[in-house]
């Protein structure tokens, strides 16, 4: 990857210390936003990584960076960081070595379903998003059916409500409780106290055999800014991809506007915005309606801006399939070619009957009618990922059973943990 950056000329040497060769190009250096703006202008680049400074990271740069079609990133170096890339509209953020690498596609697993670690020992659950344009368009029945096929396949599943707009997935199951399971790991994690038994006092298990998951509740009013960081939700994330196979998360119906970035965003774009790049893989759900299209339309460009190399899946959701619907169905695909550049979507079919029955059960609709035609689509979706999962038990006990690794390490977490102590030099700076 062709890479150039804008960073203080005195903090470069460390930087460019925690860069292993080949793992990025490195087109030019700049510690002036105006010297940045040219070579930005030259092209022949691939992404732009600038200090999180208000005299670097500035919004002509960001909104020209946009122009020209190059990837932006913001390098956090000082508690200020954040905010400095919240006011101009940043997504991406550098903090360490992982976080480059997953801009390149190489930090972390980019296709749904558990992974192995680098010694062969374990795996590392996938986070798999879902997001949702406003109107309701299903997001949250689609994630929890979703967790409903993958617990009845033998998966442990997570279930965290990061609508921050306020929370439905604990109602929508009848699990309530005083104190949101989320907020709270997240205050552990501040603290540096999360455990694994924190995680399973503070998780609600959902029961309808055969299927259990464990659900992280939200609050059921919108959060606040700066209830919570970032940097304490992604460590929360890793420690759930420890013990689960998949974390499935509802984040809401907000996203912070790539043509807006004068504006600072709302704390349910900002986390949004977080949780789609962090993804390793986002489903979009959009309504099949002229409504739900147009929505769909409007705010996939920022979707696809803020998620960065994460693979992004369109569920078309609630598409009549009788006869005298299929020309409105015409009229529908045409829309998204036209409107949204899309050809490849997900048709989930409509069925009211399996959607009011589980919302007067308070169970998924999976469970409420596991033959259901959605059932059946999200099954086949699911395919891959049941199978990955199935794949590193087996390799799990492989590796329990012979002392050694099923598979020869491919050197990946030695090279991670070299650039992870070069780039700590950072963290004085911040």
């Amino acid at each position: 990857m062709r890479v150039g950056f804008l960073v203080d000329a005195s903090h470069w040497p460390i930087v460019h210390g925690g860069l292993p060769e080949g793992v990025v190009e490195i087109q030019w250096v700049a510690h002036e936003g105006g010297e940045a703006d040219q070579f930005v202008a030259l092209g022949e680049i691939d992404l732009v990584v600038v200090e999180a400074r208000e005299d670097l990271l500035t919004a002509d740069l960001v909104a020209h960076c946009d122009q020209v079609g190059v990837v932006l990133a913001a390098l956090i170096t000082q508690p200020q960081g954040d905010e400095v890339a919240d006011e101009v509209g940043v997504g991406h953020r550098l903090r360490q070595p992982e976080d480059l690498l997953s801009m390149m596609g190489g930090g972390h697993a980019r296709s749904i379903g558990p992974t192995p670690h680098a010694d062969g020992t374990g795996h590392t659950g996938a986070l798999h998003v879902f997001w949702g344009p406003h109107g309701a368009p299903g997001v949250t029945t689609l994630a929890l059916a979703q967790a409903s096929v993958l617990a009845r396949a033998g998966l442990t599943v997570c279930v965290i409500d990061a609508d921050a707009r306020g929370g439905v997935v604990g109602p929508a199951l009848g699990l309530i409780e005083p104190i949101p399971g989320l907020l709270a790991a997240i205050r552990l994690v501040a603290k540096d106290q999360l455990t694994s038994d924190h995680l399973e006092r503070l998780s609600l298990l959902y029961s309808e055999p055969p299927t259990q998951f464990q659900v992280l509740t939200s609050t059921p009013r919108p959060l606040v800014r700066g209830e919570i960081n970032r940097d304490h939700l992604d460590g929360l994330i890793e420690q759930l991809r420890q013990s689960v196979d998949v974390i499935v998360v509802d984040a809401g119906n907000d996203i912070p506007s790539p043509q807006h970035v004068e504006d600072p965003p709302s704390p349910a774009a900002q986390l949004a915005a977080h949780l789609v790049w962090r993804a390793d893989q986002v489903t979009v759900v959009g309504g099949a309606s002229p409504t739900g299209v147009a929505r769909l339309a409007r705010v996939l460009p920022a979707v696809r801006e803020h998620a960065g190399p994460t693979p992004i899946q369109v569920w078309l959701n609630g598409v009549d399939t009788a006869r005298r619907a299929l020309g409105e169905v015409s009229v529908l695909r045409e829309a998204l070619w036209r409107y949204a550049e899309l050809s490849d979507y997900v048709t989930i079919a409509r069925d009211d009957a399996s959607a009011r029955e589980a919302s007067r059960r308070a169970i998924t609709l999976t469970d409420a009618n596991p033959q259901s035609a959605v059932v059946k689509v999200i099954s086949h979706e699911m395919g891959g990922v049941i199978e990955r999962a199935r794949t590193a038990a087996v390799r799990t006990r492989n590796v329990m059973a012979v002392g050694a690794p099923a598979t020869k390490p491919d050197g990946s977490g030695a090279l991670i943990g070299w650039i992870r102590e070069k780039w700590l030099q950072l963290t004085a700076l911040r």
